[in-house]
Order: C-alpha cells, then structure tokens, then sequence
C-alpha cells in the first residue's frame, strides 16, 4: 500500500514535474518516513530489546520461511535494478512498520489496550492490501489481505513483547525483498505463503496468551 502510495508521488515527480527518478524515490521516500516519525514515540520503538529468546526464534524462523517461499525456484541474477529494489524494499518496510505497528498500534494501545491493538491494527494492514486491486485479479488480492493480516498480528506481538520495531522493519523488509526478487503471480506460492502466515499468526497469539482475559 505505502509502496503504491510512492510509486504514484514518485511518477508525479518524473513525469510531470521532469524529476530525475533517483531523486524523485529518494523525495519521496524520506517525506514518507518524516511524516510517520512525526506520530512515533522513539524513545519507546526504536529500542531493540532481544531479552524474550522465544520471541526472537519465533520471528527469525518466521522470515526464512517466508524468504524462502518467496524466492523458490531460485533464479535470482543480481543487477543494478535488483539492488534498487532491495533499496527500495528496506524503505517500505521502515515505513509500514512506523505506520501500522507504530502510529496505528499506538493510538489503538492507548484507548482500547493491547489486545484490540493488535487485533485492529493487523486487520487495517491487510484490508488496505485491497488497493492492489488495481494490479491483480481477486483471488490473488484475498491471499494478500489474509497473509498480510496475519503478517500484522505477528509484528504486532513484537511490539506487545516490547522488542522494538527494528525487529519487524528488518523481518518485514527481507519478506518485501524476497517477494520481489522471486517469481510472482504463482498461485500456489501465494498460498503456500498465506498458510505459513496462517499458522504463525495464530501459534505466537496462544504462545504469548492473547486470548487472556486480563490482556
């Protein structure tokens, strides 16, 4: 969605403004970035805390699992434009990550408690996958939202441990990378994908007891 959101300021740039292309990402990619830092309390996101194993386990097992989904069959030639890409990548997930699991869980957190943050956050991260629409056919914008809802609650659970967004911005970041690099539009990948996701979501939320009832 953010990446989307880019892409549209970044054209504007190139095309109707005679923007170089470098300068016109780079534009927009720092006014992203500033703008989320504006709603995020640093002092309580960017510290990266790695005291709960179990979490960090779950979360690093979690991104080789997708990365590796992601980038079956292996044919992967790295160019200029494949670096650009990873580039690229790192940015959108700094800035989804300071979005959704900053502002959003924040402002969630703080009237309705942990749970419903996670709860609401996760679900208005993968329902915004919709704008995709404009790209893929329906069945492929479902697995979308289901996966990147379920990509929410776990990020989101890293953030309710208190491990510090680094962890999701760099899992989320590998996870774009990947996903760009390898072959898209394989519809069995994508459920493959959606399943893992899935199953990792509802594991780490009985893991670390979010059904409580005092959560």
């Amino acid at each position: 969605m953010v990446y989307l959101c880019q892409n549209i300021l970044r054209n504007i740039f190139v095309n109707m403004l005679a923007v170089n292309e470098l300068v016109a990402t780079l534009i927009t990619v720092v006014a992203f970035v500033a703008l989320a830092l504006l709603f995020v309390k640093k002092d309580n996101y960017f510290k990266v805390r790695c005291k709960n194993k179990s979490c960090i386990t779950y979360i690093i097992t979690f991104t080789l699992i997708l990365g590796i989904i992601n980038l079956f069959p292996f044919n992967i030639s790295i160019t200029i434009t494949t670096l650009s890409v990873i580039v690229k990548m790192l940015f959108v997930g700094l800035m989804e990550e300071l979005i959704f699991r900053g502002c959003v869980y924040k402002i969630c957190q703080e009237k309705w408690g942990d749970r419903k943050a996670i709860v609401f956050s996760s679900i208005l991260f993968g329902v915004i996958h919709i704008i995709n629409i404009l790209n893929d056919d329906i069945i492929m914008i479902v697995l979308q939202m289901v996966y990147a809802t379920s990509i929410g609650v776990v990020f989101a659970i890293l953030i309710y441990k208190k491990q510090g967004i680094i962890l999701s911005v760099l899992a989320h970041a590998i996870i774009n990378i990947t996903a760009n690099l390898g072959a898209t539009e394989i519809i069995y990948k994508e459920i493959i994908f959606a399943v893992m996701c899935v199953f990792f979501a509802i594991i780490m939320t009985y893991r670390f007891d979010l059904f409580k009832k005092n959560k």
